[in-house]
């Protein structure tokens, strides 16, 4: 059995914030956010944060998400305090694997959870902001480019050459 077929997603917990911050490290160098922003992030919404294992418990990413408004995205690194009163999606604000979890069904198994997540948040869709040049790999699942309008275009500088998109929640089957 490959070692991608061996990865699964499982819930974090506040246990596992060591080594998504040793991950974020390694794969945002440049973007760096506090372990208790991370916290903060945890807290507000634990359902849709979670850890890639392997079948030995070695952990190969992350997935960090949370109820928030459509064409909106919080400041990287900034606490964020509460979620929106009136949120209408769910922004994937971190999706981080190390190599060795790439190009397997990860990304496919983890948009699946936070489907269910969105529906039970009786949210709309997803949003985030592709970086490194991860839009075509976004685009393969179903996102599209959104025009950074206004105060999108402040909030995505930080980002870096990021790319803010969209796609709504597949019908259910």
């Amino acid at each position: 059995m490959s070692a991608e077929r061996t990865l699964l997603w499982r819930a974090m917990t506040a246990r596992d914030i060591a080594e998504v911050q040793r991950i974020s490290d390694l794969i945002h160098p440049d973007y760096p956010e506090r372990d208790d922003v991370v916290t903060e992030k945890l807290m507000l919404a634990p359902f849709s944060h979670f850890i890639a294992e392997d079948s030995e418990g070695v952990v190969r990413g992350y997935a960090v998400a949370y109820p928030w408004i459509a064409n909106d995205m919080p400041q990287l690194d900034v606490f964020i305090r509460k979620l929106p009163d009136k949120p209408e999606v769910l922004y994937i604000h971190d999706v981080a694997l190390l190599p060795s979890a790439r190009g397997g069904p990860l990304v496919s198994d983890l948009l699946k959870r936070l489907s269910q997540v969105a529906r039970s948040q009786n949210l709309s869709g997803f949003t985030l902001a592709a970086m490194y040049g991860s839009e075509a790999a976004w685009f393969r699942h179903g996102f599209w480019r959104v025009e950074a309008r206004d105060k999108l275009v402040d909030q995505l500088a930080p980002y870096g050459p990021a790319v803010f998109m969209s796609r709504p929640l597949d019908p259910e089957k």
